[in-house]
């Protein structure tokens, strides 16, 4: 059994102790990925003629005299593909999906039909639970251990490149890189962008933008990137049939988009174009806003390094793919705002969407000019 490996990732077992469900699963999980073996009985001579049966034992192995049968693909007619790159993610018309995922250098493989959406693993080093000879039966996919830098973000949070060192910041945190880091879209088609255009500063995406972080080549640094192009704007427009977004993004007919109940002007949401992202529409998710006091500012309106703090947080202003902030409105602090804000950075800035009492001038009476009042 220990040198089949059922006790991979059980190392730490206690045997003595009963066993835990946890470890009863991946002990027959270990099992399946297992080479089954075959006993041989051969006739040996000694020296003096004299024969004897020797059994030895040894891994199973198909029709081709080469490759070894696991438990799984023979008694479930099922294989592991082990160690691929998930390059591709795309919803189809039958609402499940189409996976690609690539080996070193060998062609691409399609998986067709796949029940669950593993967007979040684009990029990341995983192993296909398929049927065997059906690449339209996918039991699951997972991520294997190789990872060890798998980083789901915004290019908002993405700042302070350092060549010399080859870092750059990640939420407020510093990650290296590789020399050699390849930039992809959701497709899984490689971009000429590199690690630079990834900069929120730089102009190349919104700061809106999802962007996947991996190193699967044991080394710690970041050596891939997926970026899935998106931007924060504004419903001025819901109709029977349509609705049109900011942004110069303009009419979308509701057939094409996938969107959120109660959709309505003057909301702001989070747009991907079906071109981009890994469904099979355009879609629109809902982008929170918060209503409270500036409570301090940083920069100058219209720089791309200007920060509101409200509520205690502090939010940069966002930045488009055309190099621009996405608000140049100017806010002191004690104004009352309702900010359009998404990872990390603001959007909009409304200085008269928020009202109080202190806001309410009352007039009892009123008057011409030429007559004055009577009090």
């Amino acid at each position: 059994a220990a040198q089949k490996g059922l006790y991979v990732g059980l190392e730490s077992m206690d045997t003595n102790a009963a066993i835990t469900r946890d470890n009863a699963a991946q002990m027959v999980w270990n099992a399946m990925q297992a080479y089954e073996v075959e006993y041989k009985t051969n006739l040996v001579a000694d020296k003096d003629g004299k024969l004897s049966t020797q059994i030895t034992v040894q891994d199973k192995v198909g029709i081709d005299n080469k490759t070894k049968i696991t438990l799984l693909n023979d008694k479930y007619d099922a294989d592991t593909r082990e160690d691929v790159i998930l390059v591709s993610v795309n919803k189809n018309s039958k609402g499940t999906y189409t996976v690609k995922t690539v080996k070193d250098r060998n062609p691409v493989v399609t998986y067709t039909e796949v029940a669950k959406d593993y967007t979040d693993l684009l990029g990341q080093k995983v192993d296909v639970l398929v049927k065997t000879d059906d690449n339209s039966k996918v039991y699951g996919i997972y991520p294997t251990d190789d990872n060890t830098v798998a980083i789901k973000t915004t290019i908002g949070q993405l700042s302070e490149l350092k060549t010399a060192d080859k870092t750059f910041e990640v939420n407020g945190d510093k990650t290296k890189y590789d020399a050699a880091i390849k930039v992809y879209d959701a497709k899984g088609n490689a971009s000429a962008n590199t690690v630079a255009n990834l900069m929120r500063d730089n102009g190349t995406y919104n700061t809106a933008s999802t962007v996947y972080l991996v190193s699967n080549d044991g080394d710690n640094n970041v050596d891939r990137a997926v970026v899935i192009p998106a931007q924060v704007a504004k419903v001025t427009y819901v109709g029977s049939s349509s609705l049109t977004l900011g942004n110069s993004i303009g009419s979308i007919d509701l057939d094409d988009i996938q969107t959120y109940d109660g959709i309505k002007k003057n909301d702001f949401v989070l747009y991907t174009k079906d071109a981009d992202n890994t469904a099979d529409s355009d879609v629109a998710v809902k982008v929170d806003t918060v209503d409270s006091t500036v409570s301090a500012t940083k920069g100058t309106a219209g720089d791309k390094g200007y920060e509101i703090k409200v509520d205690g947080n502090w939010y940069r202003v966002g930045v488009t793919d055309k190099n621009t902030v996405a608000s140049k409105e100017s806010v002191r602090s004690g104004d009352k705002v309702k900010l359009a804000v998404y990872d990390g950075c603001f959007y909009d800035v409304d200085k008269n969407a928020v009202a109080s009492n202190e806001d309410i001038l009352f007039v009892k009476e009123a008057g011409k000019i030429s007559s004055g009042i009577n009090s």
